[in-house]
């Protein structure tokens, strides 16, 4: 079980770091040729066709990866499955498609755009042919990882070759969508190898309402994740939407862990609960947590420091205005890593996606209403704080949640006690690396150990009577 998780957490890792470097090296490359007005527009009309790329997957890739992982060891009814849940997928993208053309006729603001984002509404077919979701549920991420840095190497380098100025921003979109979609057309040809596709049309409805369900929480996640910048491209400039575009992509980088770890631990946590395994199940929960917690607590105070130096290497001096609201949104790694675990790895195998909905739906609503108070009068950096806020809501809610409906504590409790722990562990450490340092020139030395100090703590007799005889210690020099 250990070498499965680690083995998943390992390919799952590895696809993300792909996906993050080549859009960071993208990035850093675009950023200066396309310049912020124009990157604004690309940001914008990616925003805005993400929509639709959502609504046509109804929240097929949880839901599916989910009951994919249940259905693994049974080709006849994983293929039964696989079926039935792409024929909703293709009557969904077909719908959303028509959706989003109408969209695009109709507002005066999306026709100036029109190129753009029927490039970026590409991506709903991509996204529909793909059936990425079948891999994650069989754990198949060492096939994943190869498809993605393939087709990612393949576009930057195209990227670097033809993209050379404002006039290639079409040519950049097609490129991008090449970037994060061209890996499903691999997927679709490998699909036989796993399941035995029926091309007959077949609609279980049994699906649509845990598909509505998570289709309503991918919803509110990127409600609350990429309503920022699109109302930002309505409600401000394209400068400003390129501005904040470049540090939502740095901070979107940074946020990778949490999602890493409970997207490769689903599978074996669904089995844990659905066997009854309840305490293997909190324990996985509570390491995966302090882990990622840990590490996105390190990642936000040394990237606070060196915001500025990060911005100019992404992009260059005229993107220096967006390291302030680069500063808060690196506040919400700590809630994004946390609310990750405990929604994906919690309450999904658990069975209890709904409180995560409410959740994300509250976080979603806070998002629209702070938006459209904030965003006009302090531009992106009201736009981060409200991302940041709506992270926090989602973190608390979830967290009550799992203590509330499953009894287990995976809040602030947990986090504080861990911290606790930490810090012992590093006064510890520390006063090792003072006794290999300075040695002999420390007052103090215990023989016990043969460790030379600074001082000791406080042994803390007079507050643990019941421990100690404080008589015994009356008047003695503690420095022993």
């Amino acid at each position: 079980m250990k070498k499965s998780i680690i083995s998943n957490i390992s390919f799952n890792f590895i696809i993300k770091v792909i996906t993050y470097v080549f859009s960071f090296m993208t990035v850093m490359y675009v950023a200066r040729v396309l310049h912020p007005d124009a990157f604004g527009r690309v940001s914008f009309a990616s925003s805005y066709s993400g929509y639709f790329v959502m609504l046509a997957n109804l929240g097929m890739p949880i839901y599916a990866m989910r009951t994919c992982a249940e259905k693994a060891g049974n080709r006849e009814e994983l293929s039964r499955t696989v079926n039935e849940l792409w024929n909703i997928n293709i009557l969904l993208s077909v719908i959303s498609a028509v959706f989003f053309l109408l969209t695009i006729l109709i507002v005066p603001k999306l026709r100036g755009n029109s190129l753009l984002l029927m490039i970026y509404g590409s991506a709903i077919f991509f996204e529909m042919i793909g059936c990425t979701w079948l891999y994650r549920g069989l754990e198949k991420f060492r096939f994943l990882a190869v498809s993605a840095f393939v087709c990612k190497s393949i576009s930057l380098i195209l990227i670097i070759l033809f993209v050379r100025s404002d006039a290639h921003m079409a040519l950049y979109a097609f490129l991008s969508v090449l970037t994060g979609y061209g890996s499903n057309i691999i997927c679709f040809l490998m699909l036989q190898r796993y399941v035995d596709l029926s091309f007959h049309i077949r609609i279980n409805r049994e699906h649509f309402k845990p598909l509505l369900t998570f289709f309503l929480m991918s919803c509110a996640v990127y409600v609350y994740s990429s309503l920022d910048l699109t109302m930002l491209g309505f409600m401000r400039t394209d400068y400003e939407t390129g501005l904040y575009q470049l540090a939502a992509k740095g901070r979107s980088a940074l946020t990778v862990l949490g999602g890493l770890v409970w997207s490769s631990t689903l599978p074996l946590a669904s089995k844990l609960w659905r066997e009854g395994y309840r305490e293997h199940f909190a324990a996985l929960a509570r390491k995966c947590i302090v882990a990622v917690c840990g590490i996105q607590l390190a990642v936000t105070v040394i990237c606070f420091a060196a915001a500025k130096e990060i911005i100019l290497l992404a992009g260059d001096r005229e993107y220096i205005g967006a390291v302030n609201s680069f500063r808060i949104l690196l506040l919400s790694l700590v809630p994004v890593g946390a609310s990750n675990i405990l929604g994906g790895q919690v309450l999904i195998p658990s069975g209890n996606e709904r409180r995560l909905l409410h959740a994300e739906l509250l976080g979603a609503a806070f998002n629209f209403v702070a938006n459209f108070i904030l965003i006009p009068r302090f531009s992106i950096a009201g736009a981060a704080f409200t991302t940041t806020v709506s992270e926090i809501i989602v973190w608390i809610v979830c967290a009550y949640y799992v203590k509330k409906d499953l009894g287990i504590d995976l809040g602030f409790v947990l986090i504080g006690k861990t911290m606790g722990k930490l810090s012992r562990e590093l006064t510890i450490c520390r006063a090792r690396i003072l006794n290999q340092a300075k040695r002999d020139s420390l007052p103090y030395y215990c023989p016990c150990c043969d460790t030379y100090l600074k001082d000791f703590i406080d042994g803390g007799y007079k507050q643990h009577p019941e421990t100690y005889n404080p008589e015994r210690y009356e008047g003695m020099d503690q420095n022993v």
